[in-house]
This record gives structure tokens, C-alpha cells and sequence, in this order.
């Protein structure tokens, strides 16, 4: 039984998870992942050329490659201990790979983040015992400074040199010979005991501390979230973190653990908080992990129609790094969205405890992760820690939150003491090596067993998702000259506004300076560390406890205190202010600057904000900030009339203008048109001349002389495709006139028939023979445009547009014919006629996938100067609707689906039991994958399928050929047998053309009304097998439609359309006009009085799931219209005016 001292999650997800592969540490759940799936993709990040990606095999071999020169560079430590790297790199690929190739080595990996100042970043390098220092170009400034400052410190302790390196240096070098001869040397990589990452955070002294994590621990939470967060190959995880807050290794790893892709967003990217959402569809992001004060601030909630702006590719948002406010839930939930509540100091790797929220119950932190426990200790009535035996997790109780398992980290960097204090020896484990870590957070237990989170026992506080120490900020102002007495809160907790805010009691006769107190004591901090406010108190206004300490609760009341004085002073117009509390800001009565600073006031309540304060320098903003602004100023209105001036304002305007009266001349607006004005002069462009459309990557230029002669080696084939393109218009009829003159009438029919049968094959064989003799195996790809490949895959492209795939699509023949050219195709597909190209070598279909009419499957590409190949991949079991562009570099999962008229953007991955709508696709809905049987549950027999790949062959290679020629008989023994003396031949052939003609069309049409009902009877609304004789039988007749359309479309578009489809079956009301309709349902349609159906438009298709297709009736209500090359689903009718 359970010892009620213990706390553990509910099944299934209490037990610890079995790493695949035997895997024990970080890189060898790597190396197993690109062993099972090396060709999926692991990353991608948008770069200045475009999307670029790099699968788990890319990913691995680079890592090793580096892993062999970092192992070089890196001198080792004496005792038992891994070398340090550190790695200090811009958000990008470079840094994911360096962190890779660090762990691949065997070292500790030490993140910094891109922003910390030279001199932290020093102190945590010479804390940590660095040995090398994994850098780039844009931290080369800081690097310098982080040089001499280390320097001193290793000639001061007489230690070792530590090397520094540019990631780019790194690459050239792994590739010298020497390098290369070397890789093949095996590295023994890590343990699972040695310390996978380093991560520091605030201390209480003034110094960071850095907190050891090893590989067993971080192995075990990768894989236990995972579990939780139910990460798969068809995810695409968005990474947003700085690497230096260790929700980044939850980005990073938990990912690897489910083979996901990690689509990394770059300093633009992240910066710019409110087009966050739409970086996120273009991407088609699918698991978002975020601190609640980012999704706050995003708005995602609230558009005009009450709907969200986040984006439907989105299915699970996991939140930690800082407490959710429960509003947040109700603002963000809609139906298939996932929302998580995280919890975990970084001691014991990233996360602890879980809870899935849902609009109006209370936000908890949940129950532990798989594989871990919590224990409760108590508190002291003086919020000191008390003894170490734990309480029961009973129905209100309250104590210290502690968690123990295998994700508790080794300690304190250089701290022993600091490490016995927090990592303490289990109460309840004895004598067996486990430990337990004291969280200090002061938590309860719900009726349910879910925890509780209170707050803070100790100074601790999460802002902005970095967990910081008040202490350290504290130590800080305390090293201010005059500064007598200060303490730092985080007021406004659990809201947008939260911010850092410092009290401060200075000596007798001093004259308060916050600029001085800025650049004194934060200059050197990280920015989510700096203050917001800082208010100066008199001695006896400092409030304190009767132990003589600085009461924090009561600053808090102090805080909201001041802040309400000077909103009402706001309010008021009140201008001015003293020296220890400014009332509020100057604004300006009217006009867009005084908008703009209106609008700021509120985040800077305690400072005087003038035109020409800069937002960052003088006011002691931050990104949070900034986005914030935006966000509300996006929103703001100017005027009686409601005008939004700063609509279209972005992040990049904030950081490039600075103060508030240049923001708001960018968008000043005139007294006659109210439109914004941007000076022109401010426009970042890539060239002088005006831009003609989105960039997509750097352009190949195109050499003249390589256009011409591409042009002029076009000739010949052009000439030869001419002629085979004539062989199937003259050859059967000069082998009937031939036959026929010679009064051979019976001879004359059976060539010309024959020469039909052959046609079709004949043709299928050019296209296979030329695509393998020309092009040969096609792989993905850059080409340039008019070279020698380009040609060759024109050539291609050309030879393959000969074969007719419709004459064979919906049947089991098309998937004889698409592998033969080279795809790989499934088992028990059903495919309707694609658009492909020469290709076909890129697409793969897997097993039971339904595709339908009129699809591009785009993995050919012309742009930027060059061929772009790309692959497709469609995974068992998922459905494409008709007239959908799937661009290459695109995977659709397995059991997934893709609305009809849906555009799937290059780059993008439907998640599998997802279906998507839309251009570009959304989701639409989640499937759920038990709501009805797999196809593999409704194959048919190998006899029945069999037979019915007979059936389609019959009469696709002999009976259409057949009814194409049969009613064109009569005329062609008219032209040869009549002859009229009086008239020469020419003048015959003028005169008999016409009636013969008339004659053609009427035979043609009788021949499908009388098949029509023959084989085909009256249709009725039910679900059939594909592998029917019924669906046989319609598939003859959709055929012989298609047939029709091509030889009657002059009739097509006129009024005699209408009663050739109400001959077929039709109810069509009066005055309707109709195009060319296809895949016409006959009596399962209905087309209302004066509707309008315009070109290529797909009346009522039915829906083929599980290897049987659903027929329903469609109704078109009077008046009603549909446009060109819609598709009408059935089981839908269409209002009027719609």
C-alpha cells in the first residue's frame, strides 16, 4: 500500500517510463531516434533563403562530426568530473547543434542567454570551470569583455586556459583532413551520472549559482513529459525560449523523446510577441510551450466576432515557468485544445507536477510527472522551515513542497553547503542513496489530491518565466552609495502587469536619483532582473517585522497604494510631482502622440514619461514590455470616429523608434485622410527599386545565354511530341480510309479499333520509358533554371502529359501506373487523377490512403532562379478531397485528413486523426481514431480485388476505346462509300462535314443515356464497397462522362445542357444555367430554379472512406450558385444567394 507521506500521479501516468532503445542518456534518445526515423524531420528554422530543415540523420551526423573536434578543444578536469562547454549563440539551428555535439562529446553543456551582460557571463564561466566557449559573430563585443575578465580570474587562481571558438570555426575545422580521419574514433559520450546541462539562476549573495543537472535525470523528464504531453513524429513544437531558462531543454528534449519537429524561432521571431500566432500557422505548430504572461499578452481571445486568433494547427499549449491566472484559461479554451499547467524548479529538471486545465475549475499544479513523488513538509508559524518529516497529503493541509524520483538534479555548482540545505537525504527512504529537494513553496492539498500552489516561503519569484532571486537584486542597491535600507517585490502578481519594483530608504540629506540608482546597481544584470519602478521611503515608512526584517506583504499594500494615488491623479489631469513619488506622466490633451503616450502611461505608472523618453534607456523597458505596448496599441482609437492609427504598427517600429513622439510620427495621421504616414526613408528594402512581392530567398541570377540555348534545344523535342501527339488524331482514320477505299469496310472498323486500344498503352509506355531514360531517379533538390537538369525534367514533363491518367484514375490500375514511374504507392489505394509532373519518385502514399479528383501534388517548384524538387509524403490511411494543392516538403499523417479545395503550404505536417480545411489548412477537428473501423478492417479479398482490377482493365483497354469509336463509324463509311459526281471531293467533305457532325454529337449522346440506365438504373442514397460490381458499374459510367465532356463540350455552357442532364436523371428547375458540371450524381442532385453552376464544377462527389463510398443527395435551393471549380460535397444544400 501507498505510504500517505508519498504523493504520486494517477494511472497510467505514476509509473516511470522505459527509455526506448536502452538508452541512459541524452544523446543516445537521440541517436535512437535517428536511427528509427532518420529522414523525418528534427528542425527547421526561417532563415534568410527560406524555411530550412535538417532531419534526425542530418542532425546526427553533423552532431558527431563537431562532437570529435569539441572533444579536441576541451581540456579535462582532474577528478571524476566532464568537461564544460558554454555555449553563448544567437536563437537559431547552430545553437541546437552546438548543444548537440556538447552532448554527443560527453561534456556539460552550459547555455547563456544571447542577452546576458559580460560580466555574468563571466562569473558563470569562471563558476563553472569552462573550458571552451562556443560562440558566434554577434557576441564577439562581449566576448572581449568576458576575455579580459576571465583572464584575470585564471591568472589570479593559476588555472587552466579555457579556449573560445565560433561555431562557424568549428564547422571549418571538423572538415580538415586530420579532422575527418579522426571522426572515426568513437567517442565513449557521457554517463548517466555526469551532468548532461548547467544551469544559473539568481543567488541571495549578489552571485548566480548554477545547478547541475545529470544525463538520468534529464533522460527520465523527457521521457515522463513526454508521456503527459503525448508528443509524436506528426508534432511540430514550437521553440521559443531563451536557452538559458531550462523550459528550453523541455522544448528540446521532450520533442527528441516523441520525434517531433522543433521548429526554432529566431530573435525576430520571438521578439515580436504579437505576430507570434501567425509565425506559429505558417509553421503549422502544433504544441506551444509558454510562460501564461506570453500567452496573455497575445490577445489571442479576443477579435471582433469574439473568435481566436490561435492559430487551429495549435493542439496543446503546455504552460509553466510561473503561476497561471485561472482567467487565462477561460480567455484561451476552445474544443480539441489542450491546456497544460506545469510546475518544477530547476533543481529538479524543469518540471515536477502536472495538471490538464479547463475553463471555470480552479488552476492547480496537479499530481507529479510519471516516475516522480512529492512529499509535504511543515512549515513554522513564522514561515521558516520547520523539521524534515513529512505530513499526509490530506484535504487542506499545508506545508513545503518537496519532490523526489530521478529527476532530482546533483546540487549546487561549487556550493556543498548550499546543497546539503536543499537536497536533503529522504526521510522515508533510509539508508538507500535517495534524496529529497525542498522547493521552498508553500503549497496545499485539494479533496481531489491535486496541489495547491500558495506562493513562496523564501524571497523566490518568477517573472516574466525566469525564476528570481529578490536577494540578489537586493545585494545589488545595497551597493549603492546613500543607500541605507532595500527591498525588491513583485507587485501585481499573477497578472500582465506583474513587475519588479524596489524600495529603497536613502541616507540623511541625500537626493533621490533613479537614473543613478539604474546605472549603478542594474546596469549589469539581465533585463528580466532590472526593476521596473523604484520608489524612494523615508526611514519609518519602510514597513518591517517585529524581528526587525523588511515586511514584504506589507510593500505590497504600499505598492498598490501609490499605484491607485496616481491613477486618480491621472485622471484628474494632475501634471505634477515631487521627488520621491511622481503623480504621473505629461501627456498632451490631444492628437496621436498623446494617444501613443496615453497609452504607455499605465506601464510606466511611476515615472514622468516625456516625448522624448526612450522607451528601453531612459524608461527601463523590455521585449515584454514592447510587446505589450503593441498589443494595446494595435487596439487603441484616436477621435469620436473610432480611428486606429497604430493598426498596423509592429514590434520593429518600437525598437527602431524608441521614444514615443518618433513612434508616433511614423503614424501620424492628416487632418483630410486620416491615413498613416510612414516616411519612406524608414522602409527597409532589399533593393532601391519598388519590390514586386513577398521574398521568398535569395534569387540565381539567370544567364542569357543559358535561356536561349535551353530555348533552342527545345525545338526538336517540341517537333517529336507533335508527332506523337498526331499519330493518336490521323493514324486510325488514314488506316480506315486506307482499308475502307479498298471496300475492306469490316478490316477498316477493326484497325482503327485496335489502333484506339493501343493508343492509350502506347502512350503510358513513352511517358515510364522517357522518364527513366531521360531524368532517371529523382531526389530532392535545388536546380538552376534553364540548365542541363532543367531541361531533361522538361523534356520529361512534356512526354509524360501524353498519357491520359483519368481514363484509369479510381481504380486499382492508377497505382500500377504511378509506381511504374516511380512513386511508392500502398496497398488498397484509392486514387483519383493527379497532377504529379515528371516527379514521381518524390511522393510517397502509404497503405489504404484516398485521394480524389483533380489533386496537385506539387513537388516540383520554379522560383528564385531555380527547379525546386521537394517531397510528398501521405501516411496510411489518410484522405485528400478533390482539387487540393499539397505543396513539396509536406507530410500529411497517418488517418489525417485534407478538406477538398484545401491548400497544404510547403513545409507543413498534418498530424495524424487531424483533419484540416482551408488555404492554407487549418484544423478543422480532431478525429477520434475509435469512432469507427480502420480501412484495414474493410479490405476487400484477394479474389474480390483481383477481379475487380480485371473489370477496370476490361473496360478501360477495351470497351471505351470501343464506344469512343462506334459512333463515329457512320460517318467515317459516309465520307469513303458516298460519292457525289457533280461536286469534287473537297466540296463533299465541306457539305457532309455538318450533318455528320450533328449525327456524332446525337449518337454520342444516346450511346450515354442508353448505358446510363442500362448498367448504371436508378442511383439511391447508401454506402457501397469500391470493390462492388454497383461500383464498377458507376465507375463505367463516370467514364463515359468524362468521355462525353470531352466530345460534347460545345453543347456544354448552352441551353441545351440542361435537358441532356435532366435526360440522364437530373431534377433541374426552370431558367437554372449550368456549365460543365462533372462527377454529376443523376438523381442524388437537385439544381433549384435560376440557380447558376459555372465551369468545372463537382456536383455532390461522393465520399470514399474504409474502401466503400457514400452517396447522399445534394440540393441546390433556388437561386443558388456555385462558382468555378468548387467542389459541392453532397449531403448539402446550397441557400439562395449562396
Amino acid at each position: 500500500m501507498m505510504d500517505p507521506r508519498i504523493l504520486i500521479g494517477d494511472a497510467p501516468l505514476d509509473a516511470e517510463p522505459v527509455a526506448p532503445g536502452s538508452a541512459t542518456t541524452l544523446p543516445q534518445l537521440f541517436q535512437h531516434m535517428a536511427k528509427t526515423q532518420p529522414n523525418s524531420i528534427a528542425y527547421s528554422v526561417q532563415t534568410g533563403t527560406g524555411l530550412h530543415t535538417t532531419t534526425y540523420a542530418e542532425a546526427d551526423a553533423i552532431a558527431a562530426s563537431l562532437a570529435t573536434r569539441i572533444a579536441a578543444l576541451s581540456h579535462h578536469v582532474e577528478d571524476d568530473r566532464v568537461p564544460t562547454v558554454a555555449i553563448w549563440l544567437e536563437k537559431g539551428l547552430e545553437l541546437i547543434l552546438a548543444i548537440l555535439a556538447t552532448t554527443y562529446f560527453g561534456a556539460t553543456w552550459l547555455p547563456l542567454d544571447p542577452d546576458v551582460p559580460a560580466e555574468r557571463a563571466a562569473s558563470c564561466i569562471i563558476d563553472a570551470s569552462v573550458s571552451l566557449v562556443i560562440s558566434d559573430m554577434a557576441h564577439s563585443d562581449k566576448l572581449l569583455e568576458v576575455q579580459e575578465r576571465v583572464a584575470i580570474a585564471e591568472r589570479d587562481a593559476a588555472t587552466g586556459c579555457i579556449r573560445y571558438h565560433t561555431f562557424s570555426e568549428l564547422i571549418d575545422e571538423a572538415q580538415t583532413p586530420l579532422a575527418l580521419n579522426t571522426q572515426s574514433t568513437a567517442l565513449s559520450g557521457p554517463r548517466p551520472h555526469d551532468a548532461a546541462y548547467l544551469i544559473y539562476t539568481s543567488g541571495t549573495t549578489g552571485t548566480p549559482k548554477g545547478i547541475a543537472i545529470p544525463h538520468s535525470a534529464a533522460l527520465i523528464f523527457s521521457l515522463s513529459e513526454q508521456k503527459v504531453l503525448e508528443t509524436s513524429p506528426q508534432d511540430i513544437v514550437w521553440n521559443g525560449f531563451s536557452p538559458a531558462f531550462d523550459m528550453f531543454v523541455e522544448e528540446m528534449w521532450v520533442t527528441i523523446a516523441g520525434g517531433g519537429h522543433l521548429a526554432i524561432g529566431t530573435r525576430a521571431e520571438c521578439r515580436d510577441v504579437p505576430a507570434l500566432p501567425a509565425v506559429w500557422a505558417s509553421r503549422g505548430v502544433t504544441l506551444v510551450n509558454a510562460v501564461p504572461t506570453l500567452i496573455g499578452i497575445m490577445n489571442i481571445a479576443r477579435t471582433d466576432d469574439g473568435g481566436s486568433l490561435l492559430p487551429s494547427s495549435v493542439r496543446l499549449i503546455n504552460l509553466g515557468g510561473e503561476a497561471c491566472p485561472p482567467a487565462l484559461v477561460n480567455r484561451i479554451a476552445r474544443p480539441g485544445l489542450r491546456i497544460i499547467n506545469t510546475y518544477g524548479p530547476t533543481e529538479t529538471t524543469v518540471t515536477a507536477t502536472w495538471d490538464e486545465l479547463r475553463p471555470d475549475v480552479p488552476v492547480t499544479i496537479g499530481k507529479p510527472l510519471p516516475g516522480y513523488h512529492a512529499c509535504l513538509l511543515p512549515v513554522s508559524d513564522d514561515s521558516s522551515l520547520a523539521t524534515c518529516e513529512p505530513l499526509e497529503w490530506r484535504e487542506g493541509v499545508e506545508g513545503e513542497l518537496a519532490i523526489g524520483g530521478p529527476c532530482v538534479g546533483l546540487g549546487y555548482v561549487g556550493r556543498p553547503d548550499l546543497t546539503s540545505q536543499k537536497f536533503i537525504s529522504h526521510p522515508l527512504e533510509v539508508g538507500t542513496g535517495e534524496r529529497l529537494y525542498r522547493t521552498g513553496d508553500l503549497v496545499k492539498t485539494q479533496a481531489d489530491g491535486k496541489i495547491v500552489f500558495l506562493g513562496r516561503i523564501d524571497t523566490q519569484v518568477k517573472h516574466r518565466g525566469f525564476r528570481i532571486e529578490l536577494g540578489e537584486i537586493e545585494s545589488r542597491l545595497y551597493a549603492v552609495p546613500d543607500v541605507q535600507a532595500a527591498a525588491v517585490i513583485l507587485a501585481n502578481v499573477n497578472s500582465e502587469s506583474a513587475r519588479l519594483e524596489a524600495f529603497v530608504v536613502l541616507s540623511e540629506g541625500a537626493v533621490p536619483d533613479t537614473v543613478a540608482i539604474s546605472q549603478i546597481a542594474f546596469d549589469s544584470l539581465p533585463s528580466y532582473m532590472r526593476p521596473e519602478g523604484t520608489f524612494f521611503l523615508r526611514s519609518h515608512e519602510m514597513p518591517r517585522l517585529p524581528s526587525g526584517k523588511i515586511n514584504a506583504k506589507a510593500l505590497q499594500g504600499i505598492s498598490a497604494r501609490i499605484h491607485a494615488e496616481r491613477a486618480d491623479a491621472q485622471t484628474a489631469r494632475h501634471n505634477e510631482a515631487d521627488d520621491i513619488d511622481s503623480l504621473g506622466s505629461i501627456l498632451p490633451a490631444d492628437g496621436v502622440l498623446g494617444l501613443m503616450l496615453t497609452t504607455l502611461s499605465p506601464l510606466f505608472p511611476q515615472i514622468r514619461i516625456k516625448p522624448d523618453s526612450d522607451i528601453f534607456n531612459d524608461l527601463g523597458g523590455h521585449s515584454l514590455i514592447a510587446a505589450i505596448l503593441v498589443s494595446r496599441l494595435r487596439q487603441a482609437q484616436l477621435g469620436m470616429d473610432n480611428t486606429q492609427p497604430f493598426a498596423s504598427i509592429g514590434l520593429a517600429d518600437i525598437y527602431e523608434a524608441r521614444t514615443p513622439a518618433n513612434i508616433a510620427s511614423r503614424f501620424d495621421i492628416s487632418p483630410r485622410t486620416k491615413s498613416p504616414y510612414v516616411d519612406i526613408n524608414e522602409v527597409d528594402s532589399l533593393y532601391d527599386d519598388e519590390g514586386t512581392g513577398p521574398w521568398t530567398g535569395e534569387y540565381l541570377p539567370i544567364s542569357q545565354a543559358k535561356f536561349v540555348l535551353c530555348g533552342i534545344a527545345q525545338i526538336l523535342p517540341l517537333l517529336f511530341i507533335f508527332f506523337l501527339q498526331s499519330i493518336e488524331i490521323l493514324v486510325p482514320y488514314l488506316l480506315f480510309d486506307f482499308h475502307a477505299v479498298a471496300g475492306r469496310i469490316g478490316f477498316a472498323i477493326l484497325t482503327a479499333y485496335a489502333v484506339f486500344v493501343v493508343i492509350p498503352p502506347a502512350l503510358s509506355v513513352v511517358a515510364i520509358t522517357s522518364k527513366w531514360l531521360i531524368l532517371g531517379r529523382v531526389r530532392p533538390g535545388e536546380h538552376p533554371l534553364y540548365g542541363v537538369y532543367y531541361f531533361r525534367w522538361w523534356l520529361v514533363d512534356r512526354l509524360t502529359s501524353l498519357a491520359n491518367p483519368k481514363l484509369i484514375a479510381d481504380s486499382g490500375l492508377y497505382p500500377f501506373f504511378l509506381r511504374a514511374m516511380g512513386a511508392k504507392v500502398g496497398r488498397f489505394c484509392h486514387l483519383g487523377a493527379l497532377q504529379i509532373g515528371p516527379c514521381h519518385d518524390l511522393v510517397e502514399i502509404g497503405d489504404d490512403v484516398v485521394i480524389g479528383g483533380d489533386v496537385l501534388l506539387g513537388v516540383s517548384t520554379i522560383e528564385r532562379g531555380r527547379l525546386i524538387l521537394k517531397r510528398i509524403v501521405i501516411e496510411n490511411g489518410a484522405s485528400v478531397g478533390s482539387r487540393c494543392a499539397i505543396e513539396g516538403g509536406t507530410t500529411v499523417g497517418e488517418e489525417a485528413e485534407v478538406a477538398s479545395l484545401s491548400l497544404v503550404p510547403s513545409g507543413m505536417t498534418i498530424p495524424s486523426f487531424h483533419r484540416f480545411h482551408g488555404s492554407p489548412a487549418r484544423l478543422d477537428r480532431i478525429k477520434n481514431a475509435n469512432d469507427s473501423a480502420r480501412p484495414q478492417d474493410t479490405r476487400p479479398s484477394k479474389a474480390r480485388a483481383t477481379a475487380m482490377l480485371l473489370g477496370n482493365g476490361l473496360i478501360a483497354f477495351l470497351v471505351l476505346p470501343l464506344l469512343y469509336f462506334l459512333p463515329q463509324i457512320p460517318g467515317l463509311i459516309l465520307f469513303d462509300v458516298l460519292d457525289i459526281r457533280t461536286i469534287s471531293g473537297w466540296q463533299q467533305v465541306a457539305i457532309l462535314s455538318v450533318p455528320i457532325t450533328f449525327a456524332y454529337q446525337v449518337l454520342v449522346f444516346a450511346q450515354l443515356l442508353v448505358y446510363r440506365h442500362l448498367f448504371l438504373g436508378r442511383l439511391k442514397e447508401g454506402t457501397y464497397s469500391i470493390y462492388s460490381m454497383f461500383f464498377l458499374r458507376k465507375w463505367f459510367i463516370d467514364r463515359l462522362m468524362d468521355l462525353a465532356l470531352d466530345v460534347l463540350h460545345p453543347v456544354f455552357a448552352t441551353l441545351y445542357i440542361v435537358p441532356f442532364l435532366r435526360a440522364l436523371g437530373t431534377k433541374i428547375g426552370k431558367r437554372a444555367e449550368i456549365s460543365t458540371a462533372r462527377n454529376v450524381p443523376f438523381e442524388l442532385l437537385e439544381i433549384g430554379e435560376e440557380s447558376f453552376v459555372a465551369d468545372a464544377v463537382i456536383m455532390g462527389e461522393g465520399v470514399v472512406r474504409r474502401n466503400q463510398v457514400t452517396l447522399k443527395k445534394t440540393k441546390l435551393e433556388p437561386r443558388a450558385f456555385a462558382g468555378n471549380a468548387s467542389v459541392l460535397p453532397h449531403i448539402t444544400s446550397y441557400h439562395p444567394f449562396c
